[in-house]
């Protein structure tokens, strides 16, 4: 008959967390890993939702104001320039 295995070999986790209490150095590649996941998946969903917002804000130009007098002068004084010549 088959045996069953038991595939998550509780002693290397006894044998990891006695190293981390000894204060002796141990790769965590699985939570390295895990975090630059979560980072990836967590800067694609803001990405889209600015994405999204910015689509969705209407862009209008501002109206232009009215010239004022000394721009409506000068104006004048520009096209007058430009006769002369």
């Amino acid at each position: 008959m088959y045996s069953r295995i038991d595939m998550h070999r509780r002693e290397s986790r006894h044998v990891r967390a006695d190293a981390q209490k000894a204060g002796a150095p141990t790769l965590n590649l699985g939570r390295f890993v895990n975090a630059i996941i979560q980072f990836i998946i967590a800067s694609f969903a803001i990405f889209w939702v600015i994405r999204g917002l910015t689509r969705l804000k209407l862009r209008e130009d501002p109206p232009r104001p009215e010239p004022s007098n000394i721009e409506v002068l000068l104006t004048d004084i520009r096209d007058i320039l430009r006769q002369k010549t």
